[in-house]
């Protein structure tokens, strides 16, 4: 089990574990313990060091002893016990600040602003970024990448001005705004190997809204 730094640990089951081990340690090697040993060997614990409720935790293992002191808990269910009965764990700051940025698309926010940066590469980013937002906010979200900066991202791979770019030549545009990893063979039918300029502005537009639904967002704003 990876080591956490304190006080991060209280977070996670690392306290719980290593007395789980010590247990077990004195008893059966067989990596399961009775109900009646983790009670006798806890009276000592304070459980609020890791994370649970001492009071709950107590009350709970007490409870359960008298009801069937004999069953058999293994690690896996000893933790879920700890977390149904140690009320007042407290939830991973790392995990609660993650689950933050995916329910508020901050990230996808991030990457949509980045994007537009890189590629307008304004002399003064504070404004632009304002100006951005602005727009995000009043609900013109298709302002960010224009058809007529899409239009010109495609000159720029149609070299020889055939009319026509490469699936290839499509991704490393894709990857100019997104990062690489897009794929935009996903979008196309099987057979299709050439995308010219209009089919090109359709598929940048709907990967583009994928990573950040930017209509979705401006009413959130």
């Amino acid at each position: 089990m990876a080591r956490l730094p304190p006080p991060r640990e209280t977070y996670h089951d690392v306290q719980p574990k290593k007395i789980f081990d010590a247990l077990e340690g004195k008893t059966v090697p067989d990596k399961r313990l009775s109900l009646a040993e983790i009670c006798a060997g806890t009276t000592q614990v304070n459980w609020r060091a890791t994370g649970l409720d001492d009071k709950s935790m107590k009350e709970a293992l007490a409870v359960e002893v008298e009801r069937n002191g004999d069953q058999l808990m293994n690690w896996s269910e000893f933790w879920n016990f700890c977390l149904k009965n140690g009320t007042g764990h407290p939830p991973d700051p790392a995990e609660v600040a993650k689950e933050y940025l995916l329910n508020n698309r901050i990230l996808a926010l991030f990457e949509t602003l980045t994007s537009a940066l890189l590629y307008y590469k304004p002399e003064n980013p504070t404004d632009f970024l304002v100006e951005r937002l602005t727009t995000l906010k009043s609900g013109r979200g298709e302002a960010f990448f224009l058809d007529s900066d899409l239009k010109t991202m495609f000159s720029m791979f149609d070299i020889t001005g055939r009319g026509t770019i490469t699936i290839d030549q499509c991704n490393a545009a894709m990857g100019t705004l997104m990062g690489p990893g897009k794929d935009v063979k996903d979008s196309l039918p099987p057979a299709q190997k050439l995308l010219n300029c209009e089919e090109f502005i359709k598929v940048m537009k709907e990967a583009l809204n994928s990573v950040a639904p930017i209509t979705d967002m401006a009413r959130e704003l």
